[in-house]
């Protein structure tokens, strides 16, 4: 909407005459004809009264006038357009000295110009305002479609978008990080930004928008699939309302490229995978031809295989393979992933270089926690014996395992590691809980005592000297061992699985 009450006194073939201004200049939204005493109940906020008075015949009191001037201000209208030469001669003085101080605009209507001419030049101006809307934003819309063709299709879209609303837009990855802002200066909104982000994602609406001072912003999300792919954020310094079809066409058009890249995304990781499958069942010949006519470069020189196990295995796979994908050192040393068949790990061959394990302990880290069991350096055509390899170390991966496994922690961690399993637990417990009962009903520790005589490897002397006890009274308590036990301590296997139990018991 372009008129306004200034712009309706200038137009002189209505030979209009402003009686009473305002330093603002109200729009005029349409025009309402009425003679009640009390009008307010009928028109909307926006609207031009226009009245001959009748309303407020000669001699009305003043108190009526300022209870007339006062029902129109507070109704939001735009202004009074005052008919003279029918009820009037002359707009009342009274009701132009209480529309200055109401701050009501107040316009004198000669005789001659009809009501229902201003009316219609009105409505007029309003359909030659939408039209041009309609055609800027048509307009607005063909180039967001021409985006599409551009060497950056997204980042041509926000920048398209943000000239259209004259205002600023951003695109966002799903994880909150910033891909494109438009103009660069809009930097400043990201932190408001990222906010609605986490307000938006504890909801669990898909737009949040907000104002502050004047300005006004959405965010809103971009989905593929019914699952969010990414984040667009607009903002303007006037209302958004009248842009919502621009910024839709553009959700839209973000939301088809979101998806066609998903596309493309899906259609490469088949095709890795297919590659990755025939280098690790021994046909590294057909897996580099393969490469080379997919454009695919494949890990040289020395090679290693990863079994990549997210903590998650439900919904961890996705997140592990989109960050081991971007991430830079693997990406620097060709590494290339596929999806075991067996579901829940991810298979990867890559180049054995420098910062290669901590490249994988910090994708695991930040995809959600897990593990990596990673072969030793091999030759591309040693690739099948270094699978087994990875998949015998995962076989060893527990609990107390780091993010990343190789056969130097295996050889360094020793075999007590691998036996924190339940079973072996509850095993331990039935097995000592004879002693640990009988101990307390003693003052005889046989726990210790039992430790320290396997520690000796069963050395009478030496045992009972750590202890501090006569040969005779240690007998006396290994007999006593023995019993509770019903094992031989000359029975070799008894004292390597007592010895084992305690280690275990010990390290709980």
């Amino acid at each position: 909407m372009s008129v306004t009450m200034a712009g309706l006194a200038r137009h002189k073939p209505f030979g209009l005459v402003q009686l009473a201004d305002t330093t603002e200049a109200p729009e005029v939204e349409w025009v309402h004809v009425s003679e009640l005493s009390d009008p307010t109940p009928f028109p909307s906020e926006g609207t031009l009264l226009l009245t001959t008075g009748l309303g407020l015949p000669e001699g009305t009191d003043k108190a009526t006038v300022v209870e007339y001037v006062r029902r129109i201000a507070q109704s939001g209208a735009a202004g009074l357009g005052f008919g003279i030469g029918r009820t009037h001669a002359c707009v009342p003085a009274e009701l132009i000295e209480q529309c200055r101080q109401a701050g009501l605009p107040l316009m004198e209507v000669p005789l001659d110009t009809r009501f229902v001419d201003i009316a219609r030049w009105v409505a007029d101006d309003a359909l030659r305002t939408a039209v041009r809307a309609s055609k800027s934003a048509s307009e607005v819309e063909r180039k967001l479609v021409r985006s599409l063709l551009s060497a950056d299709p997204q980042s041509a879209l926000v920048r398209t978008l943000a000239s259209g609303i004259r205002g600023w837009a951003m695109l966002l990855d799903r994880d909150g990080h910033a891909l494109v802002i438009e103009p660069s200066a809009a930097s400043r909104e990201l932190p408001i930004v990222q906010m609605e982000r986490t307000r938006l994602l504890a909801s669990g609406a898909t737009t949040a928008p907000w104002s502050r001072q004047g300005s006004s912003a959405a965010l809103h999300c971009i989905e593929v699939d019914a699952e969010t792919h990414a984040y667009l954020a607009v903002g303007a310094d006037t209302a958004l309302g009248e842009q919502q079809c621009v910024v839709a066409a553009a959700l839209n058009l973000l939301s088809f490229e979101a998806g066609r890249q998903a596309a493309v995304r899906r259609s490469g990781r088949l095709l890795r995978s297919a590659i990755v499958q025939l280098l690790l069942g021994g046909l590294h010949v057909h897996a580099a031809l393969a490469a080379s006519r997919a454009g695919i470069d494949l890990p040289e020189g020395s090679v290693r295989v990863a079994v990549l196990l997210p903590r998650d295995q439900d919904r961890g796979l996705a997140a592990l393979l989109d960050h081991a994908e971007r991430d830079f050192t693997l990406t620097l040393i060709n590494a290339i992933f596929a999806e075991e068949d067996r579901g829940g790990r991810l298979l990867a061959v890559l180049t054995a270089a420098d910062g290669d394990l901590e490249a994988l302990a910090q994708v695991m880290m930040i995809s959600g926690g897990g593990h990596a069991a990673v072969s030793e350096p091999v030759s591309i055509e040693e690739l099948p014996q270094a699978l087994l390899e990875a998949n015998t170390l995962a076989s060893t991966i527990g609990s107390a395992s780091p993010p990343v496994v190789t056969r130097s922690h295996v050889r360094g961690t020793g075999l007590l590691a691998y036996l924190d399993t339940p079973s072996v637990l509850g095993f331990v417990d039935a097995l000592l809980a004879p002693l640990r009962e009988a101990s307390p009903t003693t003052s005889i520790d046989l726990m210790e005592t039992l430790r320290v005589f396997l520690a000796t490897d069963g050395n009478w002397a030496e045992a009972s000297a750590r202890l501090e006890i006569h040969r005779h009274t240690l007998r006396y308590r290994i007999h006593k061992i023995e019993g509770l036990l019903g094992r031989r301590m000359d029975d070799t296997s008894t004292r390597a699985e007592l010895w084992v139990a305690l280690q275990i018991f010990a390290d709980r």
